[in-house]
């Protein structure tokens, strides 16, 4: 009986011996695999419904499009071809074609490359940026919109144009509350610019500029000179008036409220006056107060002047 008992005793540590040996093997070929698991879980970051996203985090989306709507309740739509999300509501957009609702119609913006930050809903436009409003196009190389304040603002330079006019500068901004675009420095206007007209441009260059379109009017300040056929006419301020006839803008009057300065450039001659108004529809240039023409050392003093745009005198009174 002992021998038997002795038997089933060697049989049954032979039976562990063998479990326990295949386990052994088992575990040899598995424990890359399960190695390679713990590694990969050490290098993923831990996500949950609670935690925030680290700031190296980045997610891209492609063909994203962003609703919102301003503090007028306007609508606005952002579309990019591509959007990396960097963290929190800060989102980098590649390829951006957007529509932007204004009290007095609609912005339509294309550019290469911005940013949108959704919490100060600040939207930053770079890199060949094109501006379309009812038939005004403004380029330019970044541009600040303010999507609550509907503002927008650029110290970047500007080229906007249109129809048959053109104005450049070294900055702009706007607001939509005023409606009124302002520029500054260096700024240079052509207006009447249309190739099939037998008139000639009106070019004035100033240091600022406010352009209000809604009103249709053009304020000009600061070293102002103005340059029409053979006319130099500088003066610290000028506004010019225009009119819009099917969808084409042309000046209709230009006030000199100021003191002024003109030279027929031909002729030499020079005359001064303490305002002036050009009329656009029959070419005049009305010159008032203390005008003065100087030509071939020979003055003429009076106190209204009218001239044509070819600076003939077609008219004095005393």
């Amino acid at each position: 009986m002992q021998n038997i008992h002795h038997i089933r005793k060697r049989n049954k540590i032979i039976k562990y011996l063998f479990l326990a040996s295949g386990a052994l093997v088992l575990l040899l070929i598995f424990l890359p695999y399960l190695s390679s698991d713990i590694e990969l879980a050490k290098e993923a970051p831990e996500i949950s419904k609670t935690s925030k996203l680290s700031k190296e985090f980045s997610l891209t989306i492609n063909n994203s499009v962003f609703h919102g709507i301003s503090k007028d309740n306007l609508p606005y739509k952002i579309m990019a071809k591509a959007v990396t999300k960097q963290n929190n509501n800060i989102y980098n957009l590649n390829f951006i074609n957007a529509d932007y609702k204004v009290t007095n119609g609609d912005l339509e913006i294309l550019a290469d490359a911005g940013m949108l930050d959704e919490a100060t809903k600040t939207f930053i436009l770079s890199k060949n940026v094109h501006i379309t409003f009812e038939g005004l196009l403004l380029t330019c190389e970044q541009i600040n919109f303010d999507l609550q304040s509907n503002s927008a603002a650029s110290q970047s330079s500007v080229v906007v144009n249109f129809k048959n006019s053109q104005i450049t500068a070294n900055s702009f901004n706007a607001n939509d509350a005023d409606n009124i675009i302002n520029f500054e420095g260096d700024v240079s206007s052509i207006f009447d610019k249309d190739i099939t007209s037998t008139t000639s441009d009106i070019n004035i260059t100033s240091e600022s500029l406010s352009l209000d379109n809604a009103n249709f009017f053009a304020n000009f300040r600061g070293s102002v000179k103005v340059l029409f056929e053979e006319i130099i006419l500088n003066t610290d301020s000028l506004k010019v008036y225009y009119a819009q006839n099917n969808g084409k803008k042309s000046i209709t009057r230009i006030e000199i409220p100021g003191k002024l300065k003109a030279v027929k450039t031909c002729s030499g001659e020079t005359i001064t006056a303490d305002k002036g108004e050009y009329i656009a529809a029959s070419n005049e240039l009305i010159l008032s107060g203390n005008v003065v023409m100087n030509k071939d050392e020979n003055i003429v003093i009076t106190d209204k002047m009218i001239y044509v745009t070819k600076l003939k005198s077609r008219a004095k009174e005393d």
